[in-house]
C-alpha cells in the first residue's frame, strides 16, 4: 500500500502569513494552478489512486478533487484538519511577539513548542499526534490489497503525521517547511510498518512562475 499525503494549495492566508486553523479559507486562483500541474505530474509518472480522503476544509477538498480529476468519491475525514489554533486564527506570523500575557501561548506554539498550553479553544501537539496515529492505524487495518491511497490535509497536520511516522520531537515540531502541494510519500504492507520514501516530495517545478 502506497499513501500521499498531500499538502492543500495556496490560499490568501498562506499568501499573507496568518494562521489558519481550522477557518474555512478556500484556494486561490494560484493554489488551484498549483493543484493543476501535480495532477500533471501524477500523470507523468502513472499515478493513480484507488480511493482519497481530506480534511472537511475547503481548501484541502478542492485540492483532493483536482488530484483526482474528479472521478473519485473524496472521503471527508476531520481527522486530516489543520491544528486548531483557537481564538489566534487569522493571526499575522509576523506580527507575533512575547509583549504581553496574551501573547505568550500563540509564541510559544510557534517558537517555544515543548512549552505550549493551549487556550481551551485551541489543540495541543499530543491531540494532533493521536488523531494522524489514528487515521494511520485506520488506513494500516482497511487496506490489505496495493492499494494507492490520496489524503489531502494541511503543513502543521503532515507535521503531525511526521511526529508518528519519524518520531521527530515536538521541539522541531515547526523546523522543516512543507510548501504548498508538498507530497510526503508512505508505503507499507499489511500489518508491516510504516515506511517514509519521501518527506517532501513535489511533481512540479516550486520555482516556475505563475502567469
Amino acid at each position: 500500500m502506497k499513501l500521499y499525503l498531500v499538502r492543500h494549495g495556496q490560499t490568501d492566508y498562506n499568501k499573507a502569513r496568518r494562521l489558519q486553523g481550522i477557518l474555512d479559507i478556500p484556494l486561490n486562483d494560484y493554489g488551484r494552478y498549483l493543484a493543476k500541474i501535480t495532477k500533471a505530474g501524477y500523470d507523468e509518472n502513472n499515478i493513480r489512486f484507488d480511493v482519497a480522503y481530506s480534511s472537511d476544509l475547503s481548501r484541502a477538498y478542492e485540492t483532493a478533487d483536482i488530484l483526482c480529476d474528479g472521478k473519485l468519491d473524496i472521503i471527508k475525514d476531520t481527522r486530516l484538519r489543520e491544528i486548531k489554533f483557537g481564538h489566534f486564527e487569522g493571526f499575522q506570523l509576523d506580527n507575533i511577539s512575547i509583549d504581553g500575557p496574551k501573547d505568550i501561548a500563540l509564541y510559544n506554539c510557534i517558537y517555544d513548542c515543548e512549552n505550549y498550553i493551549p487556550d481551551d479553544d485551541a489543540e495541543s501537539f499530543d491531540e494532533l499526534y493521536k488523531r494522524t496515529a489514528d487515521f494511520l492505524e485506520m488506513l494500516r487495518s482497511t487496506y490489505k490489497n496495493g492499494e494507492t491511497i490520496l489524503a489531502a490535509t494541511h503543513g502543521g497536520c503532515l507535521k503531525g503525521f511526521l511526529h508518528n511516522l519519524l518520531g521527530i520531537e515536538t521541539k522541531d515540531f515547526w523546523n522543516s517547511h512543507h510548501k504548498n502541494l508538498a507530497n510526503v510519500i508512505v508505503s507499507w504492507e499489511n500489518d508491516g510498518p510504516f515506511v517514509v520514501e519521501e518527506i517532501e516530495k513535489y511533481f512540479f517545478d516550486k520555482d516556475k512562475e505563475f502567469k
